[in-house]
């Protein structure tokens, strides 16, 4: 008989007041409700789930981990640190893709949670320096994902066509920068539709075959 394992990498725990969403202003501070947590724990559990992925966005609560961490244990379920990244366009600076980004489940959950938001604060001196009216701040740069992901172990799973605007779809020059991370890390694309996924795929060689004839 076959064994296999449900699990769901892509979860956010609290949702609302543990995301700092794209239009979320820049004093907003996360916070965690654990009862509402835990009880998302319990449906998992009832639905036969045995790995889950913390993954709120733009944030990392470490202490929310832990004690989920202890509850998940005795459920028989395995939690996996992460976060849904707001990476930005390096080409139109006002759009971002979303990125979940997983860690390996040993990773010192302390450390993660103050290098993300270190760099989400830096992001936000600049932005209010140069926008001080807008509150498009909780976004990190390639360079900065990067950095967090080679903290660990972790896989990089990309937005294929899920999100209008904020999906490999509607980005597809950000493509080539984030297939090279394979190279290195584990690099997927989150559809749970196969024809958006072979949509994607298409849409990538027009692109990719419109780029190399301007090349030319």
């Amino acid at each position: 008989m076959n064994e296999f394992t449900k699990i769901s990498i892509h979860n956010h725990f609290s949702p609302g007041i543990a995301d700092c969403t794209k239009d979320k202003k820049r004093d907003f501070k996360s916070s965690f409700n654990l009862h509402d947590a835990y009880s998302m724990i319990d449906e998992a559990e009832q639905c036969g789930f045995r790995l889950l992925g913390q993954t709120n966005s733009n944030d990392f609560n470490a202490a929310a981990f832990v004690l989920m961490s202890k509850y998940c244990s005795l459920k028989g379920i395995t939690l996996v640190p992460g976060v849904e990244i707001n990476l930005q366009n390096w080409n139109r600076t006002d759009r971002v893709i979303h990125v979940v980004l997983l860690f390996d489940p040993a990773s010192n959950p302390f450390v993660l949670q103050e290098r993300l938001r270190s760099f989400y604060k830096k992001n936000a001196l600049i932005e209010e320096q140069k926008k001080p009216k807008q509150t498009d701040c909780f976004f990190l740069t390639l360079e900065q994902m990067s950095e967090l992901a080679i903290l660990s172990r972790s896989i990089v799973c990309i937005h294929g066509k899920k999100q209008e605007n904020r999906s490999l779809y509607e980005n597809p020059e950000l493509a080539d920068s984030l297939a090279a991370a394979s190279r290195f890390l584990p690099v997927a694309t989150e559809d749970n539709k196969v024809f958006h996924k072979t949509h994607l795929v298409e849409l990538l060689k027009d692109f990719l075959s419109v780029v190399s004839r301007k090349v030319v």
